[in-house]
């Protein structure tokens, strides 16, 4: 038996061997998991109507609305759906890439059409100021893989775009996010970079909407050693600002 007969059969049986266990990860039909009956015996008592979200005054659901920034779902395909649902937030990322495809030119109106439609129908957006903008040498990419800023120039960008951003919906908008997934190994960040953005961010946002709400994230990847200056940060904020 050859080398290269032998390093070709080892080949195949690790494809194999990954392969059916990434099927299986899909595809589970083991007596342990979790099913869903197709048929129930139940007796049916009736057909419940949920309340629309203008019926109700408050939630704890939130409906993701995620990665319209990239183009990968269509908002006016499934907004109608949303008022139904009886769910008062929805969450999605603001996307600075998307509203700024020249530098020094913001084009909101895919954002507006959102901010206005959820506004409109008792929705209350919260935004994320994530992701980066390549359109800057050092901006960060526009998805979740190495999406942090890098250069002064990036972040004195992504500055900006959060000024002209938080002014521009801060009476429409009442919670942000600063960032998705800071700690997520694709990001290849540090927990003290992340600490120094939501503390530097959050005071930007509360200095221009004093009512705001914003959040910072605290993963198992970064709560375990709880960077030192997040308490800081933290502490010089009002309580009711606090994230």
């Amino acid at each position: 038996m050859t080398k290269a007969f032998i390093k070709l059969s080892t080949v195949c049986i690790v494809f194999w061997m990954v392969s059916v266990q990434a099927a299986a990860q899909f595809i589970d039909t083991t007596d342990d998991r979790v099913k869903t009956p197709l048929e129930l015996s139940w007796k049916r008592l009736g057909t419940l109507q949920p309340r629309n979200t203008n019926q109700i005054a408050g939630s704890r659901i939130t409906v993701g609305c995620e990665t319209l920034d990239r183009d990968f779902t269509d908002f006016n395909a499934y907004k109608a759906y949303l008022p139904p649902l009886g769910v008062k937030k929805i969450r999605l990322q603001a996307g600075w890439a998307k509203c700024e495809k020249v530098k020094g030119q913001y084009d909101w109106a895919w954002l507006d059409n959102i901010i206005d439609f959820a506004t409109a129908n008792g929705l209350e957006p919260w935004l994320e100021t994530s992701y980066g903008n390549p359109v800057y040498e050092g901006g960060g990419a526009r998805g979740l893989l190495n999406s942090m800023m890098t250069s002064p120039e990036g972040f004195a960008a992504w500055d900006r775009w959060v000024d002209a951003l938080v002014t521009r919906y801060k009476d429409r908008v009442k919670e942000w996010e600063i960032w998705n997934e800071p700690d997520h190994p694709m990001q290849n960040n540090s927990p003290e970079t992340t600490a120094e953005l939501n503390g530097y961010c959050g005071t930007r946002v509360g200095d221009r909407q004093s009512a705001a709400r914003y959040g910072t994230p605290l993963h198992p990847g970064q709560a375990a050693v709880g960077p030192p200056q997040a308490p800081r940060r933290q502490a010089a904020l009002p309580p009711d600002r606090r994230g």
